[in-house]
């Protein structure tokens, strides 16, 4: 998918959801009903759409919380095919999925977006 595929395909998410989509340098914050964000990412040169959510907040996790969000990427039954991240710098852990660009399209992305949503939900922010 070239960049102006995916820039129409965030354009569609953005209709089919009745929020305008800036999809600047390949990525975008939405702010969903419930005031959770949500990061759309595709840098130009990906072959990857990444959507991701922020579990926890506010805190850098301890060890153990570390180890116990990161054991998700070992329960499929859990983690429902997403993944969770760690970002060292900013001290938060996110829950991410990844699809290739070429198989997206903006109902599939609004449907990721809403599971990506209730999963974060049902594994609790912190």
């Amino acid at each position: 998918m070239n960049n102006n595929n995916i820039d129409n395909l965030v354009r569609e998410l953005g209709q089919a959801i009745n929020v305008p989509i800036s999809f600047a340098q390949g990525a975008s914050i939405l702010t969903l009903s419930d005031g959770r964000e949500v990061w759309l990412e595709c840098p130009h040169d990906s072959a990857l759409f990444i959507v991701h959510t922020q579990l926890q907040q506010n805190h850098a996790p301890s060890l153990h919380e570390l180890t116990e969000w990161l054991s998700l990427n070992a329960s499929p039954e859990k983690s429902k095919g997403s993944y969770i991240s760690f970002d060292q710098k900013t001290g938060s852990v996110s829950l991410c999925v990844s699809l290739p660009v070429e198989l997206i399209n903006a109902e599939l992305l609004k449907i990721l977006i809403d599971n990506l949503a209730e999963l974060a939900s049902q594994l609790g922010v912190s």
